[in-house]
């Protein structure tokens, strides 16, 4: 991975890599403590050690991804990433109307945006919306 001062060796183990990443955004937070995006990316990260099978309390990673996104949202109100992690903690969590709207909100924000297609895909997908997760 370039441009972060990360070298990643094939035999790297992403769980260990996630902290090291969370530490950057808490710098970014540190210079602009108000950065939505960087709260986002916190979201996202507490997300994908969910997804990975990281060490920890999966319903500690939902709820802390959860916690991220909804301060993202306090300070920019169209951040399709932090909607886009609230669709899927509303799908993990078994809301799956929530997760159908929230998707859907980032996937307006931002249409072209691979992650969040993905996200919402898997959430059309349990709705047996098959054609529209293509």
């Amino acid at each position: 991975m370039r441009g972060v001062g990360l070298s990643l060796e094939p035999t790297s183990n992403y769980c260990d890599v996630l902290p090291i990443m969370l530490g950057f955004t808490e710098k970014a937070l540190l210079v602009d403590p108000k950065y939505a995006a960087a709260m986002a990316g916190m979201a996202e990260n507490y997300l994908s050690h969910l997804f990975v099978g990281c060490k920890g309390d999966p319903a500690e990673f939902l709820r802390l991804a959860a916690e991220w996104a909804g301060k993202a949202l306090t300070f920019d109100e169209n951040s399709a990433g932090a909607y886009s992690v609230l669709s899927m903690v509303s799908f993990f969590s078994r809301k799956f109307d929530e997760a159908l709207e929230t998707g859907e909100r980032a996937v307006t924000l931002a249409p072209n945006v691979s992650d969040i297609l993905a996200y919402y895909s898997w959430v059309l997908m349990n709705e047996q919306r098959f054609k529209e997760s293509l």
